[in-house]
């Protein structure tokens, strides 16, 4: 086997396996230390679905609605020549959309 002498002065065999001394550094695992801390603050509360003051029952068919008009919009566009239709329901589902995210930011 050959020995080969690299810049720190330490002898490493080319055929075999290494000299104790130069795998020792690879077997220590460094720990990572972590500094991310998850803030408190943001604690999400639970919307109650008994509640008739938060519209989310109107919200849920907006957004089924838009949901539809979307994928069908869609499938006219690309179906056929005449794209008239396709963006009427495209429009209209743009429109539902807007109403939904409208009643969730304005909400009291």
């Amino acid at each position: 086997m050959d020995n080969t002498t690299d810049t720190k002065g330490q002898t490493q065999q080319i055929n075999g396996n290494a000299p104790k001394q130069a795998q020792q550094p690879a077997q220590e695992k460094q720990t990572q230390t972590s500094y991310a801390v998850r803030p408190e603050h943001r604690h999400h509360r639970r919307l109650e679905y008994a509640d008739k003051n938060n519209m989310l029952v109107v919200r849920n068919w907006l957004n089924i609605g838009f949901m539809l008009f979307a994928i069908v919009g869609v499938i006219l566009w690309t179906q056929m020549d005449d794209h008239t239709i396709a963006n009427i329901m495209l429009i209209i589902g743009v429109i539902m959309k807007i109403a939904e995210v409208c009643i969730r930011l304005f909400k009291k």
